[in-house]
């Protein structure tokens, strides 16, 4: 009786050690465990085995694909290999949250699973990974060139390397690429070339970011083109041997609506003799004279003739 206790006592002591000396300790360096679409998180393993052993790294994940380096790794019994690599990025299923991907320890011989080993990662919103501000007030159609500034926001705390921002609007279209470093910004000052005639107003831009050629989001800004007043008036007198003829054209040069009135004023005698086109939008008497008022409003760039022919 006394030696069957011996005997089991000594399994599972031998049992004990067996299992303790099968661990495969796996110390976890993340390079970058936060990313975006588009980037991949990084990490630095090392593992050391209590026992001689060669054994594969994989995995299997419904949201991430992994590169490993090396593939297979020798463990010689206490011994530790370090810088091993892992990549991992993510599918385009994958959604912003907190993700456990799980390697898989294998005995490259059996192909059975020894471990797994669970690393943390985190996909971060695309949509929320970027804010643009519009530093420039307003743009100025005299100028011949215009600097519009714009501040780019890095609102993680991960380095965005290699984004690119595909800008379009009606004004113009702008393409650049940027480094910001985490929770960093960088401004970006844009000269854009503004034909005088363009009007006055607000204007869509649609900023398109990506990275990798992965789209993370389109950023909705809009850009304000001052107030030109600038309207052109001439007079042109034309005679004939019966009659003649005043003709004045306006002409709006400027980028904004005009709207003015303009007056003529006749006596009781030019008046009756006078014919105008178009007719005038308002007629007062007073003191023997006439006083004909027209009323004008012009689109950018529009003109506009009034004629009193008098004979």
């Amino acid at each position: 009786m006394v030696m069957k206790k011996r005997w089991l006592l000594f399994l599972v002591i031998l049992i004990s050690v067996s299992i303790v000396r099968a661990e495969i300790e796996v110390k976890n360096l993340a390079v970058r465990d936060t990313v975006l679409p588009g980037q991949d998180a990084e990490f630095m393993l090392s593992m050391t085995s209590n026992i001689g052993e060669t054994v594969s790294l994989s995995y299997s994940d419904d949201f991430w694909r992994a590169k490993i380096s090396p593939g297979q790794v020798i463990l010689p019994a206490g011994s530790t290999v370090d810088n091993i690599k892992l990549i991992i990025y993510p599918l385009g299923n994958a959604m912003p949250g907190n993700y456990i991907f799980k390697l898989r320890i294998v005995n490259a011989n059996t192909q059975d699973i020894l471990q797994e080993y669970p690393i943390n990662i985190v996909l971060a919103d695309k949509d929320k990974a970027v804010n643009v501000d519009v530093l420039t007030s307003a743009l100025d159609p005299t100028l011949p060139e215009n600097q519009l500034q714009l501040r780019f926001e890095n609102n993680y705390n991960i380095k965005l390397e290699g984004l690119k921002a595909s800008i379009t609007s009606k004004l113009f279209t702008y393409d650049t690429t940027m480094d910001l470093e985490p929770n960093g910004n960088n401004r970006e000052d844009i000269v854009v070339k503004l034909d005088n005639k363009v009007a006055e107003g607000s204007y869509d831009m649609d900023i398109k970011l990506s990275i990798n050629n992965v789209e993370l989001t389109t950023i909705k800004k809009s850009i304000i083109v001052g107030r030109v007043s600038d309207i052109k008036r001439n007079i042109d007198f034309v005679g004939g041997l019966f009659s003649k003829a005043k003709e004045i054209e306006f002409v709006n040069e400027g980028n904004s609506v005009v709207r003015q009135t303009y007056t003529e004023s006749l006596s009781t005698l030019e008046d009756f003799f006078t014919a105008t086109n178009p007719k005038p939008s308002q007629i007062q008497k007073q003191d023997g004279e006439r006083s004909l008022t027209w009323d004008i409003e012009l689109m950018p760039g529009e003109s506009r003739t009034i004629e009193l022919t008098t004979g």
